[in-house]
């Protein structure tokens, strides 16, 4: 289970980043489309998916020896959780 959690949380990061990416920057300019309210609450949980997989899947490896899937998915669910995390600061009103 341990394993698999770091890949589901990569599997909804992608989707949250892609909606951001495609319609949250360019229309919160334009005062239209994805309310800010809902870019900072997708930012804050991708961030907190991701940090969550990381800790638990690195106990896993922990326990269980180092193999390359696992350690691949650790790099890419922390590269998304700063990616989220630096969003959510540069959407934050005054931030």
């Amino acid at each position: 289970m341990q394993n698999s959690f770091i890949w589901i949380a990569v599997l909804v990061s992608i989707p949250l980043l892609m909606l951001q990416w495609f319609f949250g920057v360019k229309l919160v300019k334009e005062d239209q489309g994805i309310p800010l309210l809902t870019l900072l609450f997708m930012n804050q949980f991708g961030a907190i998916l991701c940090a969550i997989a990381v800790v638990v899947t690195i106990r896993a490896i922990k326990g269980s020896g180092i193999k390359a899937r696992p350690v691949i998915g650790v790099f890419i669910a922390t590269l998304f959780a700063f990616i989220f995390m630096w969003r959510l600061i540069a959407l934050y009103p005054g931030g």
